[in-house]
């Protein structure tokens, strides 16, 4: 797919404020951020409903995950929004920053917060006789995991007969809201991509030694565990605001219980890290702080690094 190389607006959304920023690859500039009005209680409530885990995919839009590192398995933790009135304030939150931002018409590349979107794997049948028994296979698993049905979500996936590959899913109210804010500023939308992904396609080379890759945004711990050929699995959890290294470790240590591989050795941080997870080690656990986004800056809110998340590594 061919990627849009002129100029854009990067737009963070998250359940309760959304960012704009302007520019090109790490040259970025806060436009606007704009709360959500309190109707955004309703998408908190939604949103929080789902501290359950299940698994976690790779791409939503014009945006992947990179192949360099295949994935196959995965959780996300908290239940996507989608009623009326949460979506109104959205929508209307995005349209206010928009406009405030300006620059109508440039195209717009939205990250999404892992929380506002279902992301899982899917084992593909045996044999695939076409992409009708895989779309069937995704359907299921999607069930199986959230006990409903795929309607009323935008289904997206990286079809693969011979092994297991990855899917997302949007609720169409958010994709709608955000459609909504686009037109009336006059901007097509080019890309939506969870954060985890962007991230990942950031940090993925560096993960040669086989570290797990761990983002702190939001209040959420997400997990990705590598495996032979690549991504493994993810895993998304609520962290406690005081959360140690020991924390860390054992949260760590049940994930690799629960997907069934060794704990790690060594860890990758990246993110809204608590200060005493910078230089340090819990028992055995090695652990190496990445380099944010050289676009986001010192002092930006967790929503404009959101945003800045989708610039190009």
């Amino acid at each position: 797919m061919l990627k849009w190389m002129g100029p854009q607006l990067r737009v963070g959304v998250a359940r309760d404020v959304v960012a704009v920023l302007a520019g090109r690859g790490n040259a970025l500039t806060v436009l606007a951020e704009q709360p959500l009005t309190p109707d955004a209680a309703d998408l908190d409530r939604r949103a929080a409903a789902g501290r359950a885990g299940a698994d976690k995919a790779a791409v939503v839009g014009a945006t992947g995950m990179d192949k360099s590192a295949p994935a196959n398995g995965a959780s996300i933790d908290k239940l996507a929004p989608s009623t009326g009135a949460g979506m109104a304030a959205l929508e209307q939150g995005l349209r206010t920053a928009l406009s405030v931002a300006g620059r109508s018409g440039l195209p717009l590349q939205l990250v999404l917060a892992d929380d506002l979107l279902r992301l899982w794997q899917v084992e593909p049948p045996q044999p695939a006789r076409g992409l009708a028994d895989l779309e069937a296979a995704t359907r299921l698993r999607f069930h199986t995991l959230y006990g409903e049905e795929l309607d009323g979500w935008e289904l997206t996936a990286h079809w693969d007969a011979r092994q297991p590959f990855w899917a997302a899913a949007v609720p169409l109210t958010l994709l709608a809201a955000c459609e909504s804010a686009a037109a009336a500023h006059g901007s097509p939308i080019v890309s939506v991509v969870p954060h985890f992904v962007a991230r990942w396609n950031r940090h993925c080379r560096s993960l040669a030694d086989g570290s797990w890759l761990v983002c702190v945004h939001g209040g959420l711990l997400s997990v990705g565990l590598p495996g032979p050929s690549g991504l493994h699995a993810v895993r998304t959890l609520p962290m406690p605001a005081e959360a140690s290294l020991t924390w860390l470790q054992t949260q760590l240590e049940r994930e690799a219980a629960r997907a069934m591989l060794a704990p790690p050795e060594r860890v990758a941080l990246c993110g809204q890290l608590p200060p005493s997870w910078r230089g340090g080690s819990a028992g055995p656990l090695a652990c190496r702080v990445l380099a944010p986004s050289p676009a986001a800056r010192d002092g930006w809110s967790a929503a404009s690094l959101l945003a800045a998340e989708g610039s190009a590594p």
